[in-house]
């Protein structure tokens, strides 16, 4: 584009066909004309169920897009995308069909509040919501009551990449949550908890956290999760937990997932027993951990126990005397993938070699 006037003359409106639009300017680039401006002219057909808006400059957004639940009201999927200067969000808790949202990229946005959501009810049918890389986001502070009946359909919340995150009160009721690179979100205590609703504080059932350098005493986010029942962590750095009640506080859990945390991870939290309900415990690629904590035998709900690229943790398996103290798990799967692997090698040399030697015998006999 080199000037809105060739924008309005596309008459996008007009185009009743198009159910899947994409608007994007390439980042960085030199602009003829300015992005807002463009955009302004660029008003949709009310047919559009996907939008995305990619690579935008402009500081704020036209009226339309203001509007976006007046003009768009049949979108199902919007993305916005590596907009650095804009330093609002659009309502799109007030459109009606909305499925799947995707933010990331805004590095100018500081806050998500009340604007954000447009009103009360927000978000009515909105099932996954993807938030990344923004960088300066700080504070997500709903005011009080819109939270009460927004998100009803919310399933998967992933947030990742928002290095200064913190709730000032509690997060949309999903009940998938991921956590990547997001520190302070863990660190996050609900204020006003009288005022926290039930759907948000029972919706979550399962929690995956990556690549976090907060130690888990810390995690004071498990404090509002008591229906939890799923924790996954990955590729994470301290799991000491000195704090009495902490584990006490996700009684729930049932299924506990320990993986790829190579570094700095040596043994699992010592109050390990206080996680009475857990059913499964799995650890994968943790080769620091050398042993389980004595409170294992305290988990007399355990009936899974999964080891696998844990070396040392395979060996205190192995040994009698702690063999008596998993003696109440129904199910322990100890291995190292990469014997299985050279094991495996070894067959289909041994299998190539045999099938060499008939072939040779074949070829001479011919």
């Amino acid at each position: 584009m080199k000037s809105a006037e060739e924008a309005k003359r596309i008459k996008l409106g007009e185009k009743q066909s198009i159910v899947r639009l994409e608007l994007a300017w390439t980042r960085d680039a030199k602009r003829f004309a300015d992005d807002r401006e463009v955009l302004s002219e660029l008003v949709p057909p009310d047919t559009i169920e996907t939008l995305t808006l990619q690579g935008y400059s402009s500081i704020s957004f036209p009226s339309w897009m203001m509007s976006i639940a007046t003009y768009l009201p049949h979108l199902r999927d919007v993305t916005l995308r590596d907009l650095p200067s804009c330093n609002v969000l659009p309502p799109l808790g007030q459109l009606p069909n909305l499925e799947s949202l995707s933010i990331g990229g805004m590095d100018n946005i500081r806050k998500i509040d009340g604007g954000f959501y447009g009103g009360r009810s927000a978000f009515p049918r909105l099932r996954g919501f993807d938030i990344s890389r923004m960088e300066c986001l700080e504070e997500w502070n709903a005011e009080d009551g819109l939270n009460d009946l927004a998100f009803p359909e919310l399933r998967k919340l992933s947030i990742n990449h928002c290095f200064f995150l913190r709730f000032k009160v509690c997060w949309p009721p999903a009940m998938h949550v991921t956590i990547d690179s997001s520190d302070q979100i863990l660190l996050s205590s609900w204020e006003n908890r009288d005022h926290v609703s039930a759907s948000s504080s029972t919706a979550t059932t399962s929690l995956h956290v990556k690549c976090c350098e907060v130690p888990l005493h810390q995690w004071s986010l498990l404090r509002h999760l008591p229906c939890l029942e799923d924790l996954k962590i990955t590729d994470c750095s301290d799991l000491t937990c000195i704090s009495t009640d902490l584990l006490q506080c996700i009684s729930s859990l049932k299924i506990l997932t320990v993986k790829y945390c190579k570094n700095g991870i040596v043994s699992l939290p010592e109050r390990l027993g206080d996680l009475t309900s857990l059913t499964q415990l799995v650890l994968r690629d943790c080769s620091g951990i050398k042993s389980l904590p004595e409170s294992i035998q305290q988990l007399r709900s355990l009936r899974r126990l999964v080891i696998r690229d844990c070396p040392e943790l395979v060996q205190w398996c192995k040994s009698e005397e702690n063999k008596i103290k998993l003696a109440h798990i129904r199910e322990i799967v100890c291995a190292c993938q990469s014997i299985h692997y050279n094991v495996l090698y070894l067959h289909w040399l041994l299998l190539f070699v045999i099938l060499a030697y008939i072939g040779s015998i074949l070829s001479y006999m011919s």
